[in-house]
């Protein structure tokens, strides 16, 4: 199995990590990245409920300073952490276990098939300004807010149920041929 290095400038929030094969210990790389975005994840998750309710509030009442600065909030906790955890799945992730031909073709499509449709949402609440823009934008960007945790959320299950699980499964088949 190659080996797999673990680069990154530091700065997660704009920048996938990149993972460089060469040699024996890619299992390790691999699951070091699994965990991360695990906890990315979890990070995520923690601000999922106050984007739908803030979003929800938001389709109620736009005017409301404290709902705009709630879903302001919310948003840019999610944000970074988004981007981050798609390119490293879309770039790392989906591209080291697609190599494996027991890896299903269908999953990774279905899983880059939601992240653009993350994106596609995430388009529409970053075109709004949340503390100026009128209530009308602000509610629409409200609706989208509101969808959006629902989309990450099941997008986060589905990973920890199918994705994670499937890789890990990649990283045994290959450990097992390097040992045999």
């Amino acid at each position: 199995m190659p080996r797999v290095h673990h680069q990154s400038n530091g700065d997660t929030a704009s920048n996938p990590i990149q993972l460089k094969t060469s040699g024996g210990e890619g299992a390790n790389a691999m699951e070091a990245l699994l965990a991360e975005l695990g906890r990315e994840d979890s990070g995520m998750q923690r601000w999922l409920l106050d984007a739908a309710v803030s979003g929800l509030a938001l389709t109620i009442d736009s005017g409301s300073a404290e709902n705009r600065e709630r879903a302001a909030r919310a948003w840019d906790a999610i944000r970074p952490i988004l981007s981050h955890h798609l390119l490293s799945e879309e770039e790392t992730v989906l591209p080291w276990a697609e190599r494996d031909d027991g890896f299903s073709p269908a999953l990774a499509s279905r899983i880059r098939d939601q992240h653009q449709k993350l994106r596609g949402i995430a388009e529409r609440i970053s075109s709004v300004a949340f503390a100026s823009d009128s209530n009308a934008r602000v509610a629409e960007a409200g609706r989208a807010l509101r969808d959006f945790a629902v989309c990450l959320d099941d997008l986060i299950a589905g990973e920890q149920r199918e994705l994670f699980p499937a890789v890990r499964r990649v990283l045994f088949r290959a450990a097992h041929k390097h040992t045999h």
